[in-house]
């Protein structure tokens, strides 16, 4: 058998991969919401950075005046201020000006210590409530900086000491003195700063003259987060870097998962399959719309990170560094994604799915960004094995490498907070150092992977993800297509497809269906080595069961071009499984299909071109149009150059051509269907499955489709499902009808009538069922009750002298035609044989 020359030329690899990117790029344009989180989160997410690190950083503190001393502050020590006699020069002069400024008198409200604790006021408060030891409020002395040299800038030092204890009571001042509650409204913290800024005033007018005029206001202490002059947000911004970073990458993420296993949800990758497009290029074209969004969105990042100061991890890390983390975590993570998609097949599970990663990123990264030390103590007491196994996954390797090279800068910065001397400026975070194991200041971690090492895992793990998607898509059997042997890597056919004719023998053309039905029988042997290349379908002993329900039980069926073959039976029948194994939807368990002399299960590439598939159930992208639904597929499938006017006279032929750039979504259920229709009937199939091709679509459309069938089958097999009888009549030229998996009958409608004739049928109409009964009964005794329904009641009537008898006595007796009002005679129909033959 040679192809003929109408037959199609399969797309290049090339041509399916340019239609399949136009197919995204339709994706991308009318998911106009889901573009919106795609390419609008980075975007959103430095915005949001700035914004609030702008609002901290323009956050105003409040200065305070000093406050008159006040005296009705409850204490329960004395009410005095205690200095040291120690001959500081103008000792005399600073106590009478702090006497002053606090409105006090000297001798009896501010006193000296005891002699004993003239030079040592230390002594003194490690002694206060203890043997009798005088307590005072608070206690100062002046010195000379002699005995610090590191205060070398200054001429006078003075240490004021408040009283931590009032005897048995907390003193409310000191109480109230601490880094994380500071209510410095208070009056207790008020009346304590008023006796630090007497003394601060009496030293001031001992250096400019009693005469000068001296304003000082104080403001609200810095808290542990803070260092000197600078806001919190210079110092807790760039450690939550991370997280921003996380969300802009990780949310568009989520965003493509719940996309590509919404395509296969939908039947749509099964369906690329029927026409031939290649797994490898299906999965290519995601993973490159993976790749432009990541080469955006590393793009946004390095333009606002590197244009705004508060970035700090970007600003001190050198940016091809930071380029090359950032391209590497979208790569991995979108190859991830496609892995995942093999697996997946329901829609709302990839969402879950990805959802949990997102979380489980966020709760770890922000882990990482407030308990970094932490973190790297726990992991760094771990083998290096587990470290290696946690950073399988993209979100936690990144997050692991982000912090690696954040940590330095951000932990330099809150040092400094700790340490004024220190100038918070970190070093630059460079290759050589991302190159090293982890080591900030005094903290070596090196029971971790180092950064590098980490990176290369992520970048491996890319074409880890990418071979495992493609190997995963070819073996793992879903309900969305079938499945390839484990080891068909090591197979001969599939490194060296044979494109020749499989040659079967005569003992592989027979069928072993043990059935005593003579057609059946002849169906059995009607194929030899001599013939077999003259059938554009065989079935030889097809068996496929899902669990415990033998859905197709040794099948034995053949079809010739030109002709129609009709596939009828009930539902769960086995219809929709053979077509599905003829399509190379799913793999039969054992048995095989031929279609124009090549074998289904290891010539499929070769078998895809010649056929076009109608499924049951409508496989549509809903935004786009039908013009543009048949110019994808029918690029996917072949090399053609008159592609826009096989496109309308398609659209013409299923009458929607008026309609054609309108979306699918907007089309009623019948238009959706002439739409499959059209889809099967791209690139010229020698083989047309229809499977229930006029389901839903009203009379004068369903006319138009059967027109249009029988117009097709000229030099081609239509392989048409039905549950309309008079369909399946009118158009099938071989009906093959199932029950129970198997092939039950075959033959013309014709034949089929004739084999199963059953005599007339009477139709009579009365308003007195039962009256009609008896009169039946007394009239025909051979009729046998077929059914009744309302005032309609039938008989079956295998000898026609008895019901010419009977119509004579209809015509002819008044009485009867009062009983009975209409009457109707048919011969046996093919709905007739379907119904015995199911019943039986």
């Amino acid at each position: 058998m040679h192809q003929s020359s109408d037959r199609v030329v399969k797309a290049s690899k090339f041509q399916q991969l340019i239609v399949l990117l136009y197919k995204q790029s339709l994706l991308m344009r009318r998911h106009f919401g889901l573009s919106i989180v795609k390419f609008g989160t980075p975007i959103i997410m430095m915005v949001l950075y700035i914004a609030v690190y702008t609002s901290l950083k323009s956050t105003v503190y409040t200065t305070y005046e000093p406050q008159p001393l006040l005296m009705e502050y409850k204490t329960y020590s004395n009410y005095l201020i205690g200095y040291s006699d120690n001959g500081f020069p103008n000792l005399n002069s600073l106590v009478n000006s702090v006497a002053e400024f606090l409105d006090l008198e000297v001798g009896k409200d501010i006193v000296a210590l005891d002699p004993v604790y003239q030079n040592n006021i230390t002594m003194y408060y490690n002694r206060l409530g203890k043997e009798g030891v005088k307590t005072y409020f608070a206690v100062f002395e002046f010195d000379s900086n002699t005995q610090y040299q590191y205060y070398s800038h200054v001429d006078t030092i003075y240490t004021l000491m408040y009283n931590s204890q009032d005897q048995t009571y907390p003193n409310p001042l000191i109480f109230n003195l601490n880094y994380y509650n500071v209510d410095f409204d208070s009056p207790e913290l008020q009346y304590g700063y008023t006796i630090q800024v007497a003394i601060e005033n009496a030293i001031a007018k001992m250096k400019l003259g009693p005469d000068a005029d001296i304003s000082i206001n104080l403001k609200k202490p810095p808290s542990i987060i803070e260092s000197s002059g600078s806001p919190p947000s210079t110092q807790l911004m760039p450690a939550f870097t991370l997280l921003f970073v996380f969300v802009g990458y990780t949310l568009p993420f989520i965003v493509f998962l719940q996309q590509i296993v919404d395509e296969k949800e939908r039947k749509i990758r099964s369906y690329f399959r029927t026409f031939g497009v290649y797994d490898e290029l299906y999965l290519l074209a995601w993973y490159i719309d993976g790749l432009i969004t990541t080469i955006y969105t590393t793009a946004v990042f390095m333009i606002f990170g590197y244009s705004f100061t508060g970035f700090t991890p970007f600003h001190f890390t050198t940016p091809s560094l930071i380029f090359s983390i950032l391209i590497t975590y979208g790569i991995a993570l979108y190859a991830f994604a496609v892995l995942l998609s093999t697996v997946l097949s329901k829609t709302k599970a990839a969402v879950i799915i990805g959802v949990v990663l997102f979380l489980f990123g966020i709760l770890y990264g922000l882990f990482s960004c407030l308990l970094g030390d932490l973190l790297y103590n726990i992991w760094s007491k771990k083998p290096y094995i587990v470290t290696i196994i946690f950073d399988i996954l993209p979100p936690t390797n990144f997050i692991k490498i982000f912090s690696d090279i954040s940590y330095p800068s951000v932990k330099t910065i809150a040092n400094a907070v700790l340490d004024a001397s220190s100038s918070g400026e970190p070093a630059t975070y460079t290759w050589n150092t991302f190159m090293k194991q982890i080591v900030v200041g005094k903290d070596k971690f090196f029971g971790l992977p180092s950064p590098y090492e980490s990176l290369n895992i992520l970048f491996f793990l890319t074409f880890l993800y990418l071979f495992l998607a493609w190997y995963f898509d070819k073996v793992l059997a879903s309900e969305f297509g079938g499945k390839r042997p484990w080891n068909f890597l090591f197979t001969s056919q599939y490194w060296s497809p044979v494109h020749f004719y499989k040659q079967f023998n005569e003992y592989e053309l027979t069928g072993r269906d043990r059935s005593h039905d003579t057609d059946l029988q002849a169906e059995n042997v009607s194929i030899n080595p001599t013939n077999y290349q003259n059938h554009a379908l065989i079935i030889r002993n097809l068996y496929k069961a899902y669990g415990e329900n033998q859905a197709v039980n040794g099948l034995n069926l053949s079809a010739e071009k030109g002709k129609v073959l009709a596939l009828l039976g009930h539902n769960g029948c086995g219809k929709t499984s053979t077509i599905n194994m003829l399509v190379g939807q799913s793999n039969p368990d054992s048995g095989f299909i031929a279609v124009h002399g090549y074998d289904v299960q290891d010539q499929i590439q070769f078998i895809q071109p010649l056929v076009g598939f109608c499924p049951q159930h409508d496989i549509y992208w809903p935004y786009f149009t039908a013009r543009e639904h048949l110019y994808i597929l029918l690029l996917a499938k072949e090399q053609r150059s008159n592609i826009n006017k096989d496109i309308n006279d398609i659209l013409k032929e299923v009458r929607l051509h008026q309609v054609a750039d309108n979306h699918v979504s907007t089309y009623s259920g019948g238009m959706r269907r002439r739409l499959s229709v059209a889809l099967s009937i791209v690139g010229n199939p020698q083989v047309c499955i229809l499977d229930e091709p006029t389901t839903g679509i009203d009379p004068m459309n369903a006319k138009i489709l059967r027109n249009l069938i029988k117009s097709l089958k000229k030099d081609k097999l239509i392989i048409l499902t039905t549950h309309s009888m008079a369909e399946a009549e009118s158009l099938g030229d071989k009906i093959a009808i199932m029950n129970k998996g198997k092939l039950a009958t075959v033959g013309t409608p014709l034949y089929l009538k004739n084999k199963y004739n059953m005599g007339y049928k009477l139709n009579l109409i009365s308003n007195n069922i039962e009256q009609c009964k008896i009169l039946v009964q007394s009239r025909i005794r051979t009729a046998v009750f077929d059914k009744v329904n309302s005032n309609s009641i039938s008989y079956i009537i295998s000898n026609l002298d008895d019901l010419s008898d009977f119509l004579r006595y209809l015509v002819s007796d008044k009485a009867s035609q009062e009983l009975i009002s209409d009457w109707q005679i048919q011969n046996t129909s093919l709905e007739d044989v379907f119904l015995r033959i199911v019943h039986n």
